[in-house]
């Protein structure tokens, strides 16, 4: 069920969002940070976001004010290397503890939101440090299970797709930054993939994806959820119509096509989750 009111509510001005922009320091080279927070002293919990290959979170920050609204400060980082679900880990974690050691309107709490690959890294993150950074919830939106699979699809859709094809575009970056294959390196592939360490989380994890998703099959969150339950661990999963948050962002195939629903659709869940997980 749509909850739109609030959600519109919270894409307009009416709740004044302030920035904080930091750098922190990964092996010697400073990387660029940006948080969206409402104003006040707070303290506010912390939402560490990664957008995926496609953007940082400075270029698209609507997305990070809609969440700030809802009462959370929102970072996002540029990263040293971009490297599938491995490369991005260390600097959103390195990220986390600058914000945390150094921003008195931050509570200890930190939610971890990803979109796509992102979903992925966050699923990792809270794997490997999730109690360290007192992680309560990693929110996933359209996540890949296993690292191989999505590059064997995107394989096939390239050899069947003009490369000037939206989602052509968008799944050559799972080549582009996998930067080996599956054949060369598995051992690479498995550590990358979230089915091989979601056994480690140990808080809720909320799985978000479109049916109709083109980029990455909602059979991934299928198949993480399933793995997840069998753990015994809290997971929900929400498949929603169309193609999610996988949606192609030109304007004029979201009008032609009327797609631009399920992006929307995904948004406005993850909203909702977020406020519940704020009145806790």
């Amino acid at each position: 069920m749509l909850n739109l009111p609030k959600f519109i509510y919270h894409l307009t001005p009416a709740v004044p969002i302030e920035t904080v922009e930091f750098r922190h320091i990964r092996d010697g080279k400073p990387l660029k940070a940006m948080i969206w927070k409402p104003r006040g002293k707070g303290p506010f919990p912390l939402i560490a976001f990664d957008v995926g290959l496609q953007f940082r979170v400075w270029e698209i920050p609507l997305a990070a004010k809609i969440m700030a609204r809802t009462g959370y400060a929102v970072m996002g980082t540029e990263y040293k290397r971009i490297e599938i679900a491995k490369g991005e880990v260390q600097d959103i974690t390195n990220a986390i503890e600058y914000a945390h050691d150094n921003f008195s309107f931050l509570d200890k709490r930190t939610i971890l939101v990803g979109v796509s690959m992102g979903g992925a890294t966050m699923l990792n993150i809270a794997s490997k440090s999730g109690d360290k950074h007192h992680v309560q919830a990693v929110i996933a939106m359209g996540p890949f299970a296993d690292l191989a699979r999505a590059f064997y699809y995107t394989s096939g859709y390239l050899d069947n797709h003009s490369r000037t094809d939206e989602h052509a575009r968008l799944l050559k970056l799972y080549q582009k930054y996998a930067f080996t294959t599956p054949v060369k390196e598995p051992k690479e592939f498995e550590l990358r993939s979230p089915m091989n360490f979601i056994k480690n989380i140990h808080c809720p994890v909320y799985l978000v994806h479109g049916r109709d998703d083109e980029i990455v099959s909602h059979d991934h969150s299928i198949e993480l959820y399933h793995k997840l339950k069998e753990y015994k661990k809290d997971v929900y999963l929400k498949i929603l119509p169309g193609e999610g948050i996988h949606t192609p962002l030109k304007f004029k195939n979201m009008v032609a096509n009327f797609n631009f629903w399920g992006f929307a659709r995904t948004w406005n869940h993850v909203h909702k989750i977020l406020i519940k997980l704020n009145t806790k």
